[in-house]
């Protein structure tokens, strides 16, 4: 009976032991398994170190080695190179922001040259300036299209303030919208220098007399506030004969900053704007082919000459190839606008033959290869040396296989002036026994950037005003020719001449 009794016990005992163990195996596997499951999805999330996917999009930083977008393989190759060859010597970084991986052709051709030129830039820096330090590191920061998520890229920005990236300056910022502001505000309220390369919004600045919006930005381009004088001196325009039309949206800083510039120039207009309204994404037709067609005969009647236009590149194209089939033939129009025009080079859609009917396109571009190149180059505001000192070494990168490239699109020549920028606030910056300047001494360097120290750019003169501003900056005229290319006519300037040698800003309070 004993026996008996104890073999049961025995035996609950085992079968207890058992069940302990399966349920302890159990919960290993399950854990084992749940750990699986995040590591995957955690890699699956990440594209590259600092670059993680977000949608159907890799976002964030890198200094090369990963390819943000196909045509950006060979010039992101060679800045790699050129990182990897100063990252063991004392060194500062410079990044490069703006949208990388929009998949529209047209802007995946400016894209690659406004890469193009920021590596023009840093190979300058480190190789033609006689070994001047701190070498230069290059960052490509990609916040997404239309900078959908710029704050995720501005906190990785900021991680790299410290050693051992020493970052010191964002350059870029090429496109005027809400994002836009929203990310030059969030940097430069973090105490990182930024450079603008093609912004040209007038609230994306600081007052001429100081720097009290963007603590710590400068630009390199003029705004749309000194693109429409200039536009209005060259184009003799007769305001009782001139008539804007203007995009309805208000939340686009180039449109609404565009379309105010041109309205302080056509005071006399017998002719109330023609609006109309563009699509939530802008780079779509939307319904505007519609609306442009029912404007059209009342721009024809109106009995105007000059048509100041405000809004997107997309929404300029539908217009000028509605105005193409317009009625009065016999009427003849000059159509006057902001830096977008620029884009209208990479834009297959664009009637070739809309300029061979009476229709002139003068803009202002973002820059020109004629403007400082040609045989009639100004005496001041730039030189001539300026812009062969760029295109030279462009060339012989191209030597090295770049990918192809192009300037008449503005964007490599902008994009290495606001690198070009940054370098001389950097180097300005930096002292004897202390090779990497702090991040507050960068950003207050751009006050001496006129006169004697004024940066002399591919697109001219860089004279910086107390806010950070370009003084009088040089503005391309640029006319699309009767095949649609675009040909530099003249250099204009927001004073109306060029600036003095010192090229330094008149007092403002």
């Amino acid at each position: 009976m004993l026996t008996w009794l104890h073999d049961l016990w025995m035996w609950f005992n085992a079968n207890r032991l058992r069940q302990i163990v399966s349920a302890a195996t159990a919960v290993v596997v399950v854990a084992a398994l749940i750990v699986a499951v995040c590591v995957t999805v955690s890699r699956s999330r990440m594209c590259a170190p600092g670059v993680r996917h977000v949608g159907d999009e890799c976002v964030g930083v890198s200094p090369g080695s990963y390819v943000f977008a196909p045509p950006l393989a060979e010039v992101e190759k060679v800045i790699s190179r050129e990182n990897d060859a100063v990252a063991k010597k004392p060194h500062v970084t410079i990044a490069l922001l703006m949208p990388l991986t929009d998949a529209n052709p047209n802007a995946q051709a400016e894209i690659l040259h406004a890469v193009q030129g920021a590596y023009v830039a840093q190979y300058r820096a480190n190789h033609e300036q006689n070994d001047e330090g701190p070498p230069i590191r290059l960052v490509l920061a990609n916040p997404g299209v239309n900078s959908a998520h710029w704050g995720d890229v501005v906190d990785r920005l900021h991680d790299m303030t410290d050693g051992p990236d020493n970052l010191r300056a964002v350059v870029g910022i090429a496109v005027s919208t809400t994002n836009t502001k929203n990310e030059v505000y969030a940097l430069t309220h973090r105490g990182i220098p930024v450079v603008g390369g093609a912004i040209s919004a007038d609230d994306i600045t600081n007052s001429p007399g100081r720097d009290d919006r963007y603590p710590g930005l400068s630009r390199v381009s003029p705004t749309n506030d000194e693109v429409a004088p200039a536009l209005t001196r060259f184009g003799g325009v007769d305001t009782k004969e001139a008539l804007l039309v203007e995009d309805a949206r208000t939340d686009d800083n180039y449109i609404s900053t565009l379309a105010a510039a041109f309205g302080r120039h056509l005071t006399g207009s017998p002719q109330q704007p023609e609006l109309y309204t563009s699509p939530k994404d802008i780079d779509q037709e939307g319904d505007t082919p519609r609306q442009f067609r029912q404007m059209v005969p009342n721009i024809c009647q109106s009995g105007v000459k000059w048509i100041y236009f405000a809004g997107r590149q997309v929404q300029l194209r539908v217009f000028i190839n509605a105005l193409e089939k317009r009625g009065c033939q016999d009427r003849k129009f000059t159509i006057l606008t902001g830096t977008v025009a620029s884009h209208l080079g990479n834009d297959p859609k664009l009637s070739a033959g809309a300029f061979a009917t009476g229709i002139t396109l003068d803009y202002a571009a973002i820059a020109h290869p004629g403007a400082w190149s040609g045989p009639h180059v100004p005496a001041t505001g730039g030189s001539r040396q300026g812009y062969e000192a760029f295109a030279s070494t462009l060339n012989d990168a191209a030597t090295r296989s770049i990918g192809p490239t192009g300037t008449t699109d503005g964007q490599a020549i902008i994009t290495h002036d606001a690198v070009w920028t940054a370098v001389a606030q950097v180097r300005d910056a930096t002292s004897e026994g202390s090779p990497i300047p702090s991040i507050g001494a960068v950003a207050n360097e751009r006050r001496s950037l006129h006169d004697v120290h004024k940066v002399i750019g591919a697109s001219g003169w860089i004279c910086l005003d107390n806010g950070g501003n370009p003084y009088d900056k040089a503005v391309p005229i640029v006319q699309y020719q009767t095949n649609g290319t675009p040909r530099f006519i003249t250099l204009a300037w927001p004073t109306g001449a060029p600036p003095a040698e010192t090229c330094t800003a008149p007092f403002i309070r």
